[in-house]
């Protein structure tokens, strides 16, 4: 029940795996709800968790029950987690041997009401400050009647060596019991409540199937388990000669599986199609391709249409899943899914089979799991990359209840008519792809190629895309390949330390949880296959590379992590090569933060780099002036336009937190900081609410927790609703003149590094300029510039921050001024500057129809024969119901530019 999602998460695959015999043994046996003097006795050396191993203390109980009332979900738990009570004290009686007291189960849980029952007694061992525990364990507790119950010792009868197994079974009242091996009786006992049965199995892959039968004359119970002695894989090319890893449909409705396992002598496929059952019959091939060995399974009679959970047994040890599965399903966190986020977040996903194991994560296959959604943008581009603004934001918190981790694709679908009016042109997503837990930043992935469930569905993730294609808007993923946390599939098939796929020690400064290694030829490969599944399958755009320092050679980092490094050079080279072959028009942005010559190599590859300019940005917003031209690649020595420039992403304090003091005088410096970012050529970036000038405080503790949402009342603020409508406006400006941001503009900035003093930014190319007026200073005063195109008679206003409701340009010919409030700014351009508020007939025939844009529509008055309307995108709309957006709307040869809001 308590959730550790860190390195503990190694610590339950390792305790899961390495298990020989029951943690948790109970007296009497079988449990019934009725029984009394129930004993719980606990084995630490078989929990596989040293930190509870020879210890000379007493440890504590974290004890609840499944009833009929709550049959997943833990109740009548005994104690908070902290707890150290009598009443939850196992008591230390010999080596690694403890004994929890119970009595009678009802009067133990509090259970009073009569039509409530007991089905499972929920139990975690752990030391008094839960610095160490074992997973979360289940007692069966039989209700009242005639019950068999078969274990073994030890407890895991998929065998490498020749075992002796002791059958053990036990009744609930006196019986006759009969054990059989392969249908042969092989001992029998009358009259009795328990019969133990020891048998050497000793042949390499053979199958034997150990079955009880009990009767007590009026009753007859059964169980079977069956003994696998594993043997090595038989060698046989995988068909057609070069394995290609996953799940492959096949022309005659077969699936053919694959997984990449160096170093392996044998996998077991062990699927829901076979109940679960580890079976000899499922030993796959094995294929030694270009130095790796790779293992495959045909399989028949999978139906198209349903979920098929799955998993490998890696040398009769590992259990492990698919990486290369499209949906995962986790033991450590899906039982908490409708707790953290609701049932309806993901409704016809399969549920993880409690009942039959809770120590493995499981693949999913669905033969048409990616042919169900109807795609209608289908040939999305990005064309004009260096004048994207990219809205960077964290499902979880984006939408859904403040402080809780209940956001979802499905929320942020609703939101993006909100997006699309505030004019970004792309969303970035914090990592989606499957992570530890269902609360998460999402840096801790587990699986690459599926979408986490506490997000939603992949349906859901293709319409939240399809919706912001719709609208103009590009889709860039967030991912991490620096490193796994140990459920990964990769690290949970081998010894900790020993697997090939890992550097036992992190060769870089940025070590966190389980470091890939790089240079290993299955990593890269992977990766490629993992951006061309996203590419392809959900149709997104780009993404943005987390943590590129530490994806360098293992042996390249010795002069230090932040020295010039040529093999990531080369190796986001190749990657970025790779996704054009899919897309020649992919976004490709890494988080590199390193120096000049490092980043101009990957920049002029056509690479962008993060700008992290949060501590000039917090220095301006506080008041103490800051140079913010920075908020430019060029002023960074930089190759022009190849870096993605901001003031504040999901890492960094928040610079509303740190800005000056009064509403209405904070949004107006986050304006005015604003327009210099967004004033300046190459793509910027914001961070989810900068536009309502999001001023809580980003803190160490709980750094990753669930946020506050921004308040209702924010929406209505005159101060933050006039912020709101400064990035709208700067927004919009981009995406209608992107030539104006882009690498050949004529730029100057005037006046920068004075402090708090005046300060302006000019645009210019051909006959259009555009020119930012701002005062950073305390008391109103004149900005003044020079300008080369821009006029008093050819002028229109762009935007001005709130309260600055009557701007006046001044001056003649070359020079302008303009009497700007404190904090505050005011943007002209010329007339043939595409505004925000135009409306441009580009054309005209002898149809006389009025066209403009209303709310979530376009309007024709009047009468024609024939309508188009395409975005800006140029993709053809379907009806006149249309998003937030710029729309070009051909009405019987009237061409006429409109704005939807």
């Amino acid at each position: 029940m308590k959730r550790l999602f860190t390195l503990f998460t190694a610590l339950i695959m390792l305790s899961a795996l390495s298990v020989k015999a029951a943690m948790f043994t109970t007296s009497p046996t079988p449990l019934q709800e009725s029984s009394k003097n129930v004993v719980i006795t606990f084995n630490a050396a078989e929990s596989g968790v040293a930190g509870l191993q020879g210890l000379s203390t007493d440890l504590y109980a974290h004890i609840g029950v499944y009833t009929n009332l709550s049959p997943s979900s833990w109740s009548h738990v005994k104690t908070e987690w902290t707890q150290n009570l009598e009443s939850n004290k196992f008591k230390r009686i010999a080596a690694n041997t403890y004994k929890l007291t119970i009595g009678d189960l009802r009067t133990y849980f509090g259970i009073t009401d009569a039509a409530e029952t007991i089905t499972k007694i929920c139990i975690i061992a752990r030391t008094s400050d839960g610095s160490a525990q074992t997973k979360d364990s289940f007692i069966e507790v039989y209700p009242a009647g005639f019950y068999l119950q078969l274990s073994t010792t030890p407890t895991n009868t998929t065998i490498t060596k020749a075992t002796d197994i002791t059958f053990n079974a036990t009744t609930t009242s006196a019986a006759t019991i009969k054990i059989y091996v392969d249908n042969k009786e092989v001992k029998s006992a009358s009259n009795v409540e328990s019969l133990s049965y020891t048998q050497k199995f000793s042949t390499p892959g053979v199958q034997n199937d150990v079955k009880v039968v009990a009767s007590n004359g009026k009753e007859t119970k059964e169980e079977t388990v069956s003994v696998v002695y594993v043997k090595p894989s038989d060698k046989e090319n995988y068909p057609g000669g070069t394995p290609k890893q996953g799940a492959v449909k096949n022309a005659d409705g077969s699936v053919t599986f694959c997984l990449a396992a160096p170093g392996k002598s044998s996998v077991i496929m062990v699927g829901s199609w076979d109940d679960y059952k580890v079976l000899s019959a499922n030993t796959m091939k094995y294929q030694d391709y270009n130095g790796y060995r790779y293992f495959w399974i045909t399989v028949d009679g999978l139906n198209n249409s349903t979920y098929y959970p799955y998993y490998y047994l890696v040398d009769g040890i590992y259990k492990v899943g698919d990486p290369y599965a499209s949906l995962i399903l986790d033991p450590y966190s899906d039982k908490w899914l409708d707790q953290d986020v609701g049932a309806d977040v993901f409704p016809d996903c399969p549920e993880y089979p409690y009942d039959r194991f809770d120590d493995t994560i499981l693949a999913v296959y669905k033969g048409d799991i990616h042919d169900t959604y109807k795609w209608k943008v289908n040939n999305f581009k990005v064309t004009q990359p260096d004048a994207l603004v990219i809205y960077e934001l964290l499902v979880r918190d984006f939408t859904g209840t403040s402080k809780k981790a209940d956001g979802t694709l499905r929320k942020a679908i609703e939101k993006i008519d909100y997006l699309a009016e505030l004019g970004i042109s792309a969303v970035e997503l914090m990592p989606i792809m499957e992570f530890d837990g269902n609360n998460s930043w999402g840096y801790a992935t587990n699986a690459y190629m599926a979408v986490d469930k506490a997000y939603g569905s992949p349906d859901d993730l293709k319409e939240f895309i399809d919706l912001c294609h719709q609208n103009g808007i590009a889709v860039i993923l967030d991912i991490v390949l620096n490193h796994t946390p140990g459920l990964h599939p990769w690290y949970a098939m081998y010894d900790a330390g020993k697997s090939p796929f890992y550097n036992a020690t992190a060769p870089h400064d940025w070590s966190v949880y389980e470091d890939i290694r790089q240079e290993y030829p299955l990593v890269e490969s992977h990766w490629i296959d993992v951006l061309t599944f996203w590419m392809t399958k959900y149709k997104v755009d780009g993404f943005r590379f987390d943590l590129v320092k530490g994806l360098g050679d293992s042996n390249s980092y010795g002069a230090g992590t932040e020295a010039y490094n040529q093999s990531r050079i080369d190796r986001m080279k190749r990657l970025h090569a790779a996704m054009k072959k899919v897309n020649p028009n992919v976004i490709h942005i890494n988080e590199l933060l390193a120096s000049v010559s490092e980043e101009t190599q990957v920049g002029n590859d056509g690479q962008y780099q993060w700008n992290n300019q949060n501590g000039n940005a917090i220095s301006y917003a506080s008041g103490a002036g800051a140079n913010l031209r920075y908020f430019n690649a060029k002023e960074c020595s930089r190759p022009i336009c190849s870096t993605v420039d901001y003031a504040q992403s999901h890492d960094e304090q928040w610079v509303g937190f740190k800005a000056i003091s009064g509403t209405a005088s904070r949004m107006r410096r986050l304006g005015s900081m604003a327009s210099q970012l967004l004033m300046s050529p190459g793509p910027k970036m914001m961070f989810q609410f900068d536009e309502l000038g999001y001023d809580k405080e980003l803190k160490e503790t709980g750094r990753t927790d669930p946020k506050e949402l921004p308040a209702s009342s924010w929406y209505t603020s005159s101060y933050r609703v006039g912020l709101k409508d400064n990035y709208t406006q700067l927004n919009w400006l981009r995406r209608y003149n992107p030539e104006m941001f882009g690498k050949d503009v004529t730029l100057v900035y005037n006046n920068f590094a004075n402090g708090n003093g005046v300060r302006s930014i000019r645009l210019t190319k051909g006959t259009k300029e555009i020119i930012a007026f701002i005062n950073p200073g305390t008391a109103t005063a004149t900005v003044s510039t020079t300008s080369t195109k821009l006029n008093t008679s050819n002028s229109q206003l762009i935007t001005a921050s709130q309260g600055f409701t009557s701007p006046t340009l001044n001056g003649s010919s070359t020079s302008l001024s303009v009497s700007v409030p404190p904090h505050s700014f005011c943007v002209y351009a010329t007339t043939n500057v595409a505004g925000v508020e135009e409306i441009v007939e580009d054309a005209a025939s002898g149809n006389q129809c009025k066209v403009y844009g209303s709310q979530g529509e376009i309007i024709i008055d009047g009468d024609y024969e024939n309508v188009a309307v395409y975005n800006m995108s140029g993709i053809k709309m379907s009806s006149l119901k249309v998003g937030a957006g710029l729309y070009i709307v051909n009405v019987d040869g009237q061409v006429t530019k409109v704005l939807v809001k």
